[in-house]
Order: C-alpha cells, then structure tokens, then sequence
C-alpha cells in the first residue's frame, strides 16, 4: 500500500514539474515577442532619428549657404560666377554627403537591432524546445521511477543472471554475438 502511495506522489511530482516547465516554456515565447516588438520599434526610431538629423544638417546647410551667398555678394562678386560658384558648389556636395552618412549611420544601427532580434528570438525558441524536451522527460522518468517503485514495493524482482546468459536462454560463449545453439 505504501508502495502505491509513493508511486502515485512521484507520479504527481514529475506531473508538476513537467507543467512548470512547459509554463516556463510559454514564458520564454512571451518575452521572445515583447523583445521582438521592442526591437521592431528601436529600427522605427533610429530611422526616424536618422531622417530627423539630416533634415535639421539640411536646414543647417541652407543657412550657412545663405550667408555664404550674402557675404560673397558683398564682396561685389558675381556669386553665381567663377570661383564664387566652385565654393557654393563644393558646399553643396559636402552637405549631401554629410547627410548620406548620417542616413547610413542609421540604417547601419538599425540592421543592428535587426539582427539583434533575430539572434534574441533564435535563443529564446531553443531555450523554449530545450523546456519542452525538459518537460517530456521529467514526465517519462517519473513515471517510470514510480513504475519501479510500484513493482519494487510488491516484491517483484529483476530475473537474475550469471553475466553470460540473455532473456530467452541465450548464451554468449565469448564470440561476438550470442549464440541459440548453447542455450542453457
């Protein structure tokens, strides 16, 4: 009788850890899709930074131009002539790539984030099928453990053997396999 009640109690406990960690499990694919949409919305953000900070370089640049036209104009210079016109031209090229870079500098961090997330959910879905198998064989060594202790409590015992002979009275007469013709 007590043999039945341990059973049955080592039963319920590899039940109960086998729950707990499928939970564990679903937890994992929870803080896998929040971290999903957290990093879906940092590449929103640094995009939208990036576009924020070349539009405020081009206003910067507007202006600077605007008061490099003035001040060669001042001068009593043709400023869409000459060298006047190579300066304002060079200032130009410069800005636009100023603002390349900053737009590439973005989209450079955002992939970052990208793959980050990418890499976060591959660890979490392991972590998850790693639970899961965790689970399934907590469930299937408590039940087995509350086999034995079951047919164990009941004076059920392992058949005996002397080392060499196999169930179904086969031999091993030290070749590599063993032998039907020696059974004992």
């Amino acid at each position: 009788m007590a043999a039945t009640a341990f059973a049955v109690a080592t039963m319920a406990s590899a039940y109960s850890q086998s729950v707990a960690m499928g939970e564990q499990a679903k937890q994992e694919e929870l803080i896998n899709e929040n971290n999903q949409r957290m990093a879906k919305i940092r590449v929103e953000e640094t995009l939208k930074q990036g576009e924020s900070d070349a539009a405020k370089l081009r206003g910067q640049v507007a202006k600077f131009k605007g008061t490099q036209k003035a001040s060669m104009a001042a001068s009593g210079t043709d400023v869409n002539f000459g060298s006047n016109l190579a300066v304002r031209a060079e200032t130009e090229m410069l800005a636009l790539e100023d603002e390349q870079r900053i737009k590439n500098n973005a989209a450079l961090q955002a992939w970052g984030y990208q793959v980050e997330s990418v890499n976060s959910g591959f660890q979490a879905k392991y972590k998850a099928n790693a639970l899961r198998a965790q689970a399934q064989t907590a469930l299937i060594s408590g039940v087995a453990q509350a086999g034995a202790i079951y047919y164990g409590g009941r004076g059920m015992k392992a058949p005996k053997t002397d080392g060499n002979t196999f169930s179904g009275g086969m031999t091993y007469t030290g070749g590599d396999i063993p032998s039907s013709s020696n059974v004992g």
